[in-house]
This record gives C-alpha cells, sequence and structure tokens, in this order.
C-alpha cells in the first residue's frame, strides 16, 4: 500500500464480538435486573449509544507518525450540504478552502486540555463494561461521516482498524486528492477499498484549484484532467448509493504572477464525467 509509514495491530478496543458466550449471556442477565442503566429496555439504550456516538463528522488526521487521530466536526452544515452548495452557486468565482470552512474544528492551542476533550467522541463509555462495548462499539463507525485530507490518510486508517469496523463505515468525505496534479500520492488499490468498505453509501469529494501551476496544466492538459481524476476514480469498484464531486477555484494564500482559475464550464463537464464514471486521458 503507498505511504511509508509504519503499521500498528488494528484498534481493537471497538471491535466487535461476533458471538457470545454462555458466560457472557449470564453476566448481561444478571446486568438487566441489577444495573439502572442496562435493565431500560434495548431501544432506549440504543438511543443513548447514539447520542453519545453518532451524528457527528469525524476529522481523521494521520499525518504524524504511527499515530491516528480524530477530532469532531463544529460545523452546523455538513459536508455533503456543503458540496451541493459550491455545485449550485453559479455566481461566485472562488470559494473559501475547505481547510478554512473547518478551521474551528481542531483545537490549536496544545494546552487546550477542554477544547481536546470536547473534540473526542465520548468513546470511553465502551469501556465501561462489555454489554455496553458489545451493544455500542460499532456505531461510531456505522453513524458518523469521516472525512480525510488525502488518499493517504484513508489508506493509513482503514489500516489501523479491524474488518468489521472498515465494512461498517457508511459515509466518507476525501479532500485534497492529487492537489498538486503530480503523481506522488498514487491512489490506493482499487480491489484493497472494494474489500474494506462493503458498506459504503455516501462519498463527498472536494478538489480545489489555487490559481497556479496545477489549474493552467489542468485546463491546457486532458492527461492532467485524468491524472487528477484517478485518484477519485479508485472507488469506482466499490457500490456506493450516492456520490457528489464538487470542484472549485479558491483564494490562494501566496504566490506570484498572474491569476489563473479554471473555467467554471470545463470544472463541471469534469465533475459530471466522474461522477458518470467514465473520466478518459483523450476527455475533459
Amino acid at each position: 500500500m503507498p505511504g511509508s509509514k509504519k503499521r500498528k495491530g488494528p484498534i481493537k478496543v471497538l471491535a466487535a464480538r461476533r458471538r457470545m458466550s454462555k458466560g457472557i449471556r449470564e453476566i448481561y442477565n444478571k446486568n438487566a435486573t441489577a444495573s439502572p442503566l442496562l435493565s431500560l429496555p434495548p431501544e432506549i439504550r440504543t438511543r443513548i449509544w447514539r447520542s453519545l456516538l453518532s451524528g457527528h463528522t469525524i476529522h481523521i488526521d494521520a499525518s504524524a507518525i504511527d499515530k491516528v487521530q480524530h477530532h469532531v466536526c463544529k460545523n452546523t452544515i455538513s459536508d455533503y450540504e456543503l458540496a451541493q452548495n459550491l455545485k449550485a452557486d453559479k455566481d461566485t468565482i472562488r470559494f473559501q478552502t475547505y481547510q478554512d470552512h473547518h478551521a474551528g474544528c481542531k483545537p490549536t492551542n496544545h494546552n487546550d486540555n477542554e477544547g481536546k476533550a470536547e473534540s473526542r467522541l465520548h468513546l470511553n463509555v465502551l469501556r465501561a463494561c462489555r454489554q455496553i462495548h458489545q451493544e455500542a462499539a460499532i456505531l461510531p463507525y456505522a453513524e458518523n461521516v469521516f472525512a480525510f485530507a488525502s488518499n493517504d490518510d484513508l489508506d493509513f486508517f482503514l489500516d489501523t482498524i479491524i474488518v468489521e469496523q472498515a465494512r461498517a463505515l457508511q459515509r466518507l468525505v476525501v479532500t485534497r486528492l492529487g492537489q498538486k496534479c503530480t503523481n506522488y500520492d498514487p491512489p490506493i488499490c482499487p480491489k484493497y477499498l472494494e474489500s474494506k468498505l462493503q458498506s459504503l453509501e455516501e462519498l463527498t469529494a472536494f478538489f480545489e484549484f489555487t490559481g497556479g501551476i496545477s489549474a493552467r496544466d489542468f485546463t491546457s492538459e486532458a492527461y492532467k484532467r485524468f491524472d487528477l481524476a484517478r485518484h477519485l476514480m479508485v472507488f469506482e469498484d466499490v457500490v456506493i448509493k450516492k456520490v457528489t464531486v464538487a470542484a472549485y477555484n479558491v483564494e490562494a494564500e501566496f504566490g506570484l504572477g498572474l491569476r489563473h482559475d479554471v473555467p467554471r464550464e470545463m470544472l463541471e463537464n469534469w465533475v459530471k464525467s466522474i461522477e458518470g464514471g467514465n473520466a478518459t486521458q483523450d476527455g475533459t
């Protein structure tokens, strides 16, 4: 797989137990009478677990060596809604970057322990007892949106979780894929994704152009457009119900010379070719 990071073993703290032994079942029966929480009806307990563990966008950062970090998105608008708004806006020339849109989600002060705690999922509940773990361990994967800043981050994350967790993922966001129109960030093997992402229902992707060399090359060279598209087309073997791609120009943070924006019509046609699964090296 791409990337030079050393993989540790899969994260098993959230692993789901497939079978329940006789001893575990006896413990569960005892909990049903001895514990005020676990004596609640299953549907009530499920609502409690979901209130703690579900309904968020989780930003995944695998930039640190040997470590995957996460923080909970604080924005009120979902990335899917953001992508739809970007696609529908015909008047704005340039948009805010995805990173700037989520600038307030991650604590910036390394000593801000309270902020760090607020940015994490409340996973400690899964360590409270075996029964809670059994009932709720897969919920964080199945009922949250996971957002990645690169193919490498997604690749590394999938390598650090177990099969049951990977196959529970339903909604992903990918950003900055092949952002510089180079081959330095090769796509993940499609068959690897197909085996891992068997429950994927929704994929949202953001492609940004800052007006530099990459934007000029994208505009003038068909093979550059194809090279960038292949970073997303690695998902073509994965059965996905909803694919949303937003490609847009952004305000450059720095740069010299004349600004070059990719024409809006070209971006729209390119996006349609990807969403339709027919991006080629010869076409737009």
